[in-house]
């Protein structure tokens, strides 16, 4: 009973203390905004990462949370941060993000999907008792920081930038929807006819065809070579060498068969 009653004298003496604000609130860290130019500052040492929308209702009820769990990173010795993907559509690629929120941890490069609760206690406990250690990384081809991710995060930017002109034409400029698809058909029918053009021409500068050998004769034309290196009008006189003449076989036998019709006769 006494013990009980001291820990309340203690806690309600805390209280007024921070009231009066000779023992400072627990402060932290704030959450660190990500985007494209800076993304890659996650590769280094541990961070964990949302990915949200402000229109999403489950990231508007997480927010408060999550800020809150910001808090706490200077004491857990992470980096707490998030990512608007309306803003960062490339990010939104490269993570392949399919769903919000989505939890990322990393450390060192190495990244884990967080699937556990989104309340503060469970996440603090999931780095302060290393529980990332018991999920599997996601796998090299979907990594992040892999090139071919870079690639698809580039289509991401493009497409967002397709989005953003198609928009800016019908909402700005009044032009028809229809208008606007036309205009972008006309355009990447064009750049298929360029890029194809110029993969034409690079083909042929890096495997020229090969050019024909012409052969002065006495007798004969400037004939070209075959493939190995013989002339061809030499060619064809080996080809009819090889004929045989049928009258001069047959002519033996012809003769032949009239000498023994005279002797009969």
């Amino acid at each position: 009973m006494a013990t009980s009653i001291r820990r309340r004298e203690t806690e309600m003496f805390l209280v007024v203390l921070i009231i009066l604000g000779i023992i400072p609130v627990h402060s932290g860290t704030k959450t660190i905004e990500l985007q494209e130019d800076n993304w890659s500052d996650m590769l280094a040492g541990e961070w964990m990462v949302e990915f949200y929308a402000p229109w999403c209702p489950a990231c508007q009820a997480l927010e408060p949370t999550w800020d809150q769990f910001a808090g706490w990173g200077k004491d857990l010795d992470i980096n707490v941060a998030k990512v608007d993907v309306t803003q960062n559509p490339g990010l939104s690629g490269r993570f392949l993000v399919t769903a919000l929120p989505t939890i990322y941890h990393v450390k060192d490069g190495v990244f884990r999907v967080y699937l556990g609760s989104r309340n503060e206690k469970d996440l603090i406990g999931f780095v302060d008792d290393k529980q990332w250690k018991d999920l599997d990384p996601v796998p090299w081809y979907m990594s992040p920081g892999a090139l071919h991710m870079s690639v698809l995060s580039m289509f991401f930017r493009l497409s967002m930038l397709v989005r953003t002109i198609h928009n800016n034409m019908t909402e700005l400029y009044n032009v028809p929807t229809w208008g606007s698809y036309l205009l972008f058909a006309v355009v990447t029918i064009m750049a298929g006819l360029i890029l194809g053009l110029g993969l034409v021409l690079c083909c042929d500068c890096l495997f020229p065809p090969r050019p024909a050998v012409y052969l002065k004769k006495k007798d004969d034309d400037y004939l070209p070579e075959d493939s190995s290196g013989r002339n061809t009008s030499a060619n064809s006189r080996d080809d009819e060498s090889d004929i045989p003449d049928d009258t001069s076989t047959g002519q033996p036998e012809e003769n032949s068969v009239r000498q023994r019709h005279t002797e009969s006769s």
